[in-house]
């Protein structure tokens, strides 16, 4: 069966920043350029290529504009701190990465990259393709399915690990099914994306309303009927129109109208290509000119400055 590797390019992107230490070039003008954010995406996405060895790849991205989620609720996400300004102009150079190594890269204004992940991944399972997704985002283990497998990139004490989860280690982890994992978040909120949730009703209550209860819909259609302390059901009879606008928010779309053939996805990077020689070059990665054995490109000069560590590895 063929497969399709989908990476959460913002996720794995920040992840790279805050994961790998401060490096800089100069450019041709003498202003400093920040790398360490791209040369960790670049070490992270070719230690998943190798392991994973998919027929298909692709790269999502978040476009900076409004999503519906921003026009529906018009705090959300509102106390994300800015990104850095070191990481911002990051992302255009992993994007000419990519180009240059042939990776489709995918992104739709209205839309955040887990809408585009999860509209790839249903196309997949439309068409009989194992999808694996690359993230540091939990929000998209409400994808995962028989044929859909969230990599979860996790940090502990300092070391990044990867858990792979399918529909049954989602159940076997956290006792709810992908698609309940939704009306969890709907009940006890998201503080990172500002999802209201229901007021008073943490992460243990929601958890274990919705493994008993399954859903937000029967839970509000029988509220007088459950079994619940007083303090619940009035935390819920008051928050029941935040509880479905938190499910609305927090429900991934499948449907984005995006434009993908997976012939336009297939894997078969340039490594050799003159276009990657030229960005490795000029950003100075030399660890990577030699994993590859090119030669740094002629008509690019050294830069004057490098905070560069050749021995370097995210992993």
């Amino acid at each position: 069966m063929k497969k399709l590797l989908i990476i959460d390019g913002n996720s794995i992107v920040n992840r790279a920043f805050y994961g790998v230490r401060p490096l800089s070039v100069r450019d041709a003008d003498g202003k400093e350029v920040h790398t360490n954010a791209v040369y960790g995406f670049l070490n992270i996405m070719l230690k998943y290529l190798n392991e994973c060895e998919p027929d298909y790849v692709c790269v999502a991205f978040d476009v900076h504009a409004p999503t519906f989620r921003h026009k529906m609720f018009g705090d959300y996400k509102a106390h994300r701190k800015p990104s850095p300004p070191e990481l911002h102009p990051q992302f255009p150079l992993v994007k000419e990465i990519l180009a240059a190594l042939n990776i489709k890269t995918l992104e739709l204004a209205g839309y955040e990259a887990d809408d585009i992940i999860g509209t790839v991944a249903r196309m997949c399972e439309e068409s009989g393709i194992c999808c694996d997704i690359l993230t540091g985002d939990k929000d998209d283990l409400q994808l995962a399915s028989d044929l859909v497998t969230v990599k979860l990139v996790v940090t502990r004490g300092g070391k990044t690990e990867t858990t792979d989860y399918g529909a049954a280690e989602v159940y076997e982890q956290y006792g709810v099914t992908p698609a309940e994992f939704i009306d969890v978040k709907a009940l006890m909120g998201d503080s990172s994306d500002n999802i209201p949730g229901v007021a008073g009703i943490g992460e243990k209550t929601a958890f274990s309303l919705i493994s008993q209860h399954k859903s937000i819909e029967y839970i509000f259609g029988n509220l007088q009927k459950l079994s619940l302390t007083a303090g619940v059901l009035a935390k819920l009879e008051a928050g029941r129109e935040s509880a479905f606008l938190s499910q609305t928010l927090a429900t991934i779309d499948v449907n984005v109208p995006i434009a993908l053939e997976f012939e336009q996805a297939v894997y078969k990077p340039d490594f050799e290509s003159e276009a990657f020689a030229k960005i490795l070059t000029r950003l100075n990665f030399k660890q990577f000119l030699d994993r590859f054995g090119l030669d740094a490109a002629k008509e690019t000069d050294p830069p004057p400055e490098v905070k560069e560590n050749e021995q370097i590895s995210f992993f």
